[in-house]
């Protein structure tokens, strides 16, 4: 585990301090990791074959002392106050506790399991050690396990100001625990694997983990908890540890060690090292010490501080008369003895802090210069940020046009060179123009309002402000204005008489509706004209021109075109061909209507309800569709789907199958003939169809309702187009007579019988008896008698007939002939001789 000291939080430097190997000290067999006291005067190392540790001391870079340990140790930290170091000794599953001042391990904490990795709090109360797949934490002050954390780790760091721990397992699952919390997991964060090493920077913002075989290393940002790079390094990135001002990170890489940039999280040089294992720097960061297990030695790396780094200059351009105020962003600028731009040209009233200078730029040649800061440890890189750009005043040399209305809005190209990145362009003291763009060479502006008479065009950029001469002037020039406009509006066909009033109208040369001519005009004065207004559309503005200039448009010299009326809906859309239907038309512009038209017919009469409503009687005509239009002093309505109008036809029947049924009704017809789409209605005989269907344009199918036996009625189907009709007759009722059988009981001799004689007569189509109905009984050729039936359908008379004719028959004859609703019945009954 390399261990990298705490220091003071500061600004990252964007190049690499360079380093220089100035010792190499013998140490113990398998030098890994190492520790460094606060102060700064001992760096601990541990020997992991030799299961001791190595008390270099800094001033002579010797080794002052060598403290055996427990077997195999893996890990040392140091306590804040630089009183103690701690060993973690991994096959010993203990960790040996040394005292710095005497050097000697004064106790042992056993217990643990194979513990890898340790940290420091950095208030010094706290121990925290990985034993096997948990942490322990260890009270420094008891050397007692106060809380034991599930948590598996490879290597552990703590956060500057206490709040977070951090640990990285093999498989690069760094997890972050909430010391405020009962350490709680907040975040479990995925890096490449192979986790070997991590640690924090001095502000606590960052977290860099090592990635060992993936051979690179990663950031965390601690604020969100997620993985912002993953930084290539090289072969053999197992450790890595943060300089005490956090500007760099140093990997070990193979034969050397990465130098990460902090700023920009990029590698920013190697540091050649030989079999890099570990390494701590001094306090002050001006020295590195590097285990070489390989060679069983430390080296120590000189680094020197680093020179300033200008990142950015705001703003980056100014005159070439120098004077303007700049900031200069970058790192290690505090204690700056000058700020130059460009070689031999020092800037004034210089103030620098690490991060910042503020300068005040010297008179320069128009160009770029480079910017550079010197501070006591050196002069600042030139580079693409560190450029000041002289910008050499502008010229104007053409102004176009060079006269215009004392309203101004005047577009005007003014043309010379150095006119880019312009700030302003003022015609006159005091009054800029609007709408400007340059390039180089060419300015487009529009003029702004000024008074009669010439003024100077004057364009300023960050370069200076033109000087005046003949060839920058601009001349303001009277120009005519409206003020009122009467009648304000008229058809949009044209034609109206406008009254124009306003000032400077002498001498007009046109008079403008919208981007359309009058149709004529005449200056009646300086103050008035009249002009006839040509066709158009919308509200437009009415402009005069003169000599002097056109009339700048405003909303009193504005003219409304009202446009022809606007039918939006036709209701009914539909009607008879024979006219007669009242149609509500809606729409607009129908104030002053003076003719409403179906077609070519106008309607019989209309009625102007209001500027969107008409109602109106629609005229005769032929069946079809034809456009309903509205006329008004502004024209007439434009035809389209939406004002239209069908005449209908009156619907004609051609035949009705079957064209007869019985009276109940409840029988299916089959209508035919023409005109029947949108059928409102099917009569027979004043009763409506009990129910129809429309099936086309010339079929309907209709349940015939109950009707008068016997008669012939028309059917009648509706549509809006009228009424048409056929006959359909509902048949007579059938009727049954039945007779029953009479006994004959004669006597010797009888001549004539009188029978009793009776038949029931039923309507076989409603199922009911019929009363009222006179029956004829005859035997043979002989009427005997005649009943009317009763409410019961029953007929019974008396009769007397003679015996002979009763025998010869031996049946007699009932018979009902029949009414214009009812069918005619016969029966015969039996006449049985006892």
């Amino acid at each position: 585990m390399a261990l990298a000291l705490v220091g003071v939080a500061g600004t990252a430097a964007a190049s690499a301090p360079p380093t220089k190997k100035i010792a190499t000290i013998r140490v113990g067999d398998s030098p890994m990791y190492v520790a460094i006291t606060p102060d700064g005067s001992s760096v601990y190392v541990v020997n992991v074959n030799g299961n001791s540790v190595s008390v270099v001391d800094t001033a002579s870079n010797t080794v002052t002392a060598t403290i055996p340990v427990g077997q195999m140790p893996q890990a040392i930290a140091a306590t804040p106050d630089g009183s103690t170091v701690y060993v973690a000794n991994g096959y010993g599953n203990s960790v040996s506790v040394i005292s710095t001042a005497t050097n000697t391990v004064t106790q042992t904490i056993s217990g643990l399991t194979y513990p890898s990795s340790l940290a420091v709090s950095h208030d010094g109360s706290e121990l925290w050690v990985s034993s096997n797949s948990t942490i322990k934490v260890i009270s420094t002050a008891t050397h007692a396990v106060v809380q034991t954390i599930a948590q598996a780790s490879v290597e552990i760091a703590l956060s500057p100001d206490e709040h977070y721990a951090y640990s990285l397992e093999y498989n690069g699952a760094l997890t972050v625990l909430d010391r405020t919390a009962g350490n709680a997991k907040v975040a479990t964060i995925s890096t490449p694997g192979d986790g070997s090493d991590l640690a924090v920077t001095p502000d606590g913002s960052k977290v860099y983990v090592a990635n060992g075989q993936n051979q690179s290393a990663s950031v965390i940002d601690t604020t969100t908890n997620t993985v912002t790079k993953t930084i290539p390094t090289g072969p053999g990135s197992y450790n890595l540890a943060i300089m005490p001002d956090g500007s760099h990170v140093f990997v070990t890489a193979g034969a050397g060690l990465a130098v990460i940039s902090t700023a920009t999280d990029t590698v920013a040089s190697f540091a050649p090292a030989h079999n890099p294992y570990g390494m701590v720097f001094t306090p002050d960061g001006a020295y590195a010490y590097v285990t070489d297990n390989g060679l069983n030695s430390v080296e120590v790396l000189a680094v020197p501080p680093p020179l300033p780094v200008i990142t950015g200059i705001s703003p980056a351009s100014g005159p070439a008369a120098g004077g303007t105020t700049v900031t200069i962003t970058g790192t290690d600028l505090s204690g700056a003895t000058s700020v130059t731009f460009g070689a031999g040209h020092p800037a004034t009233d210089v103030s620098c802090s690490a991060t910042s200078c503020t300068a005040t730029a010297p008179a320069g040649a128009a160009g770029t210069v480079d910017v550079q800061v010197t501070t006591p440890n050196g002069t600042s890189a030139a580079g693409s940020a560190a450029r000041y750009t002289y910008i050499a005043y502008p010229v104007v040399t053409g102004v176009s046009p060079n006269s215009g209305p004392l309203a101004g809005g005047t577009t005007v190209t003014i043309t010379g060179t150095g006119l880019s990145g312009a700030t302003s362009v003022t015609f006159g003291a005091g009054h800029p123009a609007t709408d400007v763009s340059c390039s180089a060479t060419s300015c487009t502006a529009t003029a702004p309002a000024g008074a009669a008479g010439t003024v100077d065009v004057q364009v300023t950029t960050p370069g200076g402000t033109s000087v005046t001469g003949a060839a920058a002037r601009y001349t303001y020039v009277a120009q005519p204005a409206v003020t009122t406009v009467s009648p304000t509006s008229g058809p949009a066909l044209g034609g109206t008489q406008v009254t124009i009033t306003g000032t400077n109208l002498g001498g007009a040369t046109a008079v403008h509706f919208g981007s359309a001519p009058a149709a004529s005009f005449t200056v009646t004065g300086t103050t008035s004209i009249t002009a006839t207004a040509p066709a158009g559309t919308g509200t437009v503005d009415i402009t005069v021109t003169t000599p002097n200039g056109t009339s700048t448009s405003h909303p009193a010299d504005r003219f409304t075109y009202i446009q022809a009326p606007v039918v939006s809906e036709v209701s009914p859309a539909s009607g008879p061909a024979t006219g007669g239907s009242q149609v509500t038309i809606t729409g607009t512009g129908f104030t002053g209507a003076s003719a409403v038209h179906f077609g070519a017919t106008p309607a019989t009469s209309f009625t102007v309800t209001s500027a969107t409503s008409i109602t109106a009687t629609a005229p005769a005509g032929t069946e079809g569709t034809v456009d309903v239009t509205v006329t008004t002093d502004n024209g007439t309505s434009a035809t389209g789907t939406a004002a239209r109008y069908t005449y209908v036809a009156a619907p004609t029947l051609t035949a009705l199958s079957p064209n007869n049924g019985a009276s109940p009704g409840g029988n299916q017809v089959t209508i035919t003939g023409t005109g029947f789409t949108g059928a409102t209605a099917v009569i027979f005989g004043g009763t409506a169809a009990t129910s129809f269907t429309v099936t086309s344009s010339t079929s309907i199918t209709a349940v015939v309702p109950a009707g008068t036996a016997g008669t012939t009625v028309d059917v009648a189907v509706t549509t809006i187009g009228g009424t048409g009709t056929a006959k359909y007759t509902y048949n007579r009722d059938t009727t049954s007579l039945t007779a029953g059988p009479i006994l004959l009981n004669l006597q010797p001799g009888q001549l004539s019988l009188t029978l009793n004689l009776s038949a029931t007569l039923t309507d076989t189509t409603t199922g009911r008896p019929v009363p009222g109905q006179n029956v004829a009984f005859t035997i043979g050729s002989t009427t005997v008698c005649t009943g009317t039936t009763n409410s019961t359908g029953t007929a019974e008379c008396t009769g007397a007939v003679p015996v002979l004719t009763a025998l010869l028959a031996l049946h007699y004859n009932a018979a009902f002939t029949g009414t214009p609703a009812l069918a005619p019945a016969t029966a015969t009954g039996q006449l049985i001789k006892l």
